[in-house]
This record gives C-alpha cells, structure tokens and sequence, in this order.
C-alpha cells in the first residue's frame, strides 16, 4: 500500500517538489528553486568523495550514481523536454575544418541548447538547470580533493536525442592547447533506460580496451575533456535520451606555463630501437602528445564507422572520411616502426595495464 507523507513531515526541498508537481514548473518560486538547488548541492558535495577524485585521476574517469533525489532528476528531465518540445533546441553539427573552410554536418536527432550563452532565453525555460549550472559546488570538491587540479570556470549544454540512431563518432572534447577545459561531467536523466535503447558513452582509453558506460537515470559520468578518448553509440530511446554536460575548466592564468613550445616528434622518440627496448618504446606511445595520435591509429576502423554512423551521407561526410584517412596515414607514417609494440599492446593484456598505469590524465 502506497502512503502519502503528510506535509507537514516534509522536508523543505520535497515540499517545493510536491508544489510544483501539483501545479506545473511554473508555480515554482525562486524560493523552492533555491531549495532544490541547495538539497542538490549537498548531495553533490558528498558524492565527490576522495575515492572518485582519486579514481577520475588513475583512470580518467569515474561515475557517481543517485546524485540528485529521484524527485529532483525528473524535474530536471522535465526542463530539457519541455525545451525541445518548444522548439528551444538547436540541431547539434560537426564542425569539419578543411583548406581554411568550416564546414558543418548536421547530426540527425540530437538537439541542444546552450545555457551559458542563454539562446533562446534557455536559462528562463529551464531554472533548475541553470542554477546548478551556477552552483560551484561540483568544481570546488574536485579542485579540492584533486592534486594540481584548480577549476574555476564552468558551461552548461542540454541535450535531447530524439532517437533514430542518433549518436556521436570518436573524439576528445578539446586540445591541451585550445581551451582550459579539464573536466566534463555528463548528468544522465534517463528513467527506464534499456540496453536496447543505445545511446551508451563509450570510452577509449587505450591501450586499455575500450568502456562503455549506460546513460542509466540520475547517473554522473566524469572524466577529462582533453585526454579521454570517446562516442555515444546510436540511441533508439522510445522517449528521447536526455542529458546535460558541465564542462569545468581551468583559466589560462592558473595552468602551468610550459617554458618551450612541444617538442618534434623526433626528439622525443628514443635512440634505440623497439626490438632493443620495448619498454622505452612503450614509454614514448603513452607521451601525451603521442598516445592520441597512436589511438586513432589503432582505432582506425571503429573511429571511421563511427563517423559514418553520427553523419548523413553525401559530400561533407565524404571529405570528412577522407580527411580522416589521410591523417590516419599520416600517422602510420610516423609511427611506421612501432607497429609491433602497438600490436603486443592490443593482444597483451598485463602490458598494456602496465603502460596506462603511467598516463597523466589531468
């Protein structure tokens, strides 16, 4: 038998819940917002234990389950399919960079919204997401629980995939170099969530075989933007695959400054051979510069039909497949001579545990 708690037993964030719920987001105050955000960020700051710090920074990842009461989670979800059906949602493209010219191709089903720049006037239509998108509190406990990490800058994207195989190829979300991004955290809000449905983050952390993670309900995936190699395989959800993603960065002022510009390729390979010395051979594969390079190599084939199913067919998808075998090739140029460690690191498990154990992640 179902009991319904009297109201008077509730605690201030479940009374804003059952006040909204009642009466539709709209009723909601800015006062039983705050509510539910300062519940949220309580939560939040017990999930990030040392333990998951520590887990983001050995494997670049980690994943926190329950974050938000369930309650919240819906009214979360409720924010980002009301923007879709309200058509506040903008089509998400690949940005294909050829010959000093932008091209974009469109990925079919996958709608966004940028909180950050507010378009649309987002933030009005979805308040509880753009309050935690305010809240530091997930920033601050990583930055305090994680050596050399200080994070002090944060954007928020929503995302709604309609279904129809809508999915993302094979990619970091940015370059050491480009932007101070360091942490992506993906809030998934998925009730119901099937294995059938697709729609999984998988990760790439070579050499260690690839992770695929479910997009389960009130799920928080962490791990680093500009290290962690990844997709999103084809979703059918029946209901939309919802999700929202805080990128934490780290501004150019607080990251350490290299005293020189990276160093050739050539300097940093070894003087010996890889048949003299596997190991040192092994060390220069996992060199940061070096070791995405090297995965795109060796994931060639998953990383090309991953592109082929995120893109529509026709002449931007064509460029876009021979962009990426030429830069492929060009890759097996340059590490023409290590194939065969790149191999035993495929089929020899315990070496290539050996050789991620040494990766710098953050």
């Amino acid at each position: 038998m179902n009991r319904i708690q009297p109201a008077w037993l509730r605690l201030p964030w479940q009374q804003a819940w059952a006040h909204a719920a009642s009466r539709g987001m709209a009723a909601m105050t800015d006062a039983s917002m705050a509510q539910l955000t300062a519940a949220a960020s309580a939560r939040i700051q017990t999930a990030i234990a040392p333990e998951v710090c520590k887990t983001l920074t050995a494997q670049g990842y980690a994943v926190v389950d329950n974050l938000f009461d369930p309650k919240h989670a819906e009214l979360l979800r409720q924010e980002i399919v009301q923007l879709y059906q309200g058509s506040r949602m903008h089509k998400n493209h690949t940005h294909l960079v050829r010959d000093n010219t932008t091209r974009l191709l469109e990925k079919g089903s996958i709608h966004e919204a940028e909180l950050t720049l507010n378009s649309n006037n987002a933030q009005q239509a979805a308040p509880l997401c753009a309050r935690l998108n305010a809240d530091t509190t997930l920033r601050t406990m990583l930055s305090l629980l994680t050596p050399g990490l200080t994070l002090d800058m944060q954007a928020i994207k929503l995302q709604y995939n309609a279904g129809e195989g809508g999915c993302f190829p094979i990619h970091a979300d940015t370059d050491a170099s480009l932007d101070g991004r360091r942490v992506t955290s993906i809030f998934y809000l998925n009730p119901g969530w099937q294995p059938s449905h697709g729609g999984q983050l998988k990760l790439y952390p070579w050499p260690l075989p690839p992770v695929e993670i479910a997009p389960l309900h009130n799920r928080l995936v962490l791990f680093t933007s500009h290290t962690q190699l990844h997709r999103v395989t084809p979703s059918f959800a029946p209901d939309g695959r919802c999700c929202f993603t805080i990128w934490l960065s780290q501004s150019r002022g607080r990251r350490v400054v290299r005293a020189a510009p990276a160093s050739p390729l050539s300097s940093l390979q070894p003087a010996t051979s890889p048949e003299q010395d596997p190991g040192a051979a092994v060390k220069f594969l996992m060199t940061p510069s070096v070791r995405l390079h090297a995965a795109k190599l060796a994931l060639s084939g998953e990383w090309e039909e991953s592109l082929r199913q995120s893109h529509k067919p026709g002449p931007e998808l064509h460029a876009m497949l021979a962009q990426h075998r030429a830069e492929v090739a060009l890759i097996g140029r340059a590490l023409g001579k290590y194939s065969g460690v790149m191999q035993r690191l495929q089929q020899e498990p315990q070496l290539a545990q050996s050789a991620a154990a040494s990766i710098s992640w953050l």
